[in-house]
């Protein structure tokens, strides 16, 4: 079985819920063994679009513009 907790709220919050939830499942008698908690923190995430025709009508090279972005993901339109 397996739960995910997903919220903005802050990261200690969210692992004292996670903790709670491992008390009572334990307290439940249902488990053989304390269920595991695996903390995930995911990062914020951006996606830029890059308008091929702006960019060449701005004399730019989307080449150099992609790695300039180097680490962001990049979709070309």
């Amino acid at each position: 079985m397996e739960f995910v907790l997903a919220s903005t709220a802050e990261t200690g919050e969210i692992l004292e819920f996670a903790n709670q939830l491992q008390r009572k499942a334990m307290q439940s008698g249902m488990f053989a063994f304390p269920p595991l908690i695996d903390v995930k923190v995911d990062q914020p995430q951006s996606e830029f679009v890059i308008d091929r025709d702006k960019v060449a009508s701005l004399g730019l090279n989307l080449g150099e513009i992609a790695g300039d972005m180097a680490g962001w993901s990049v979709a070309t339109s």
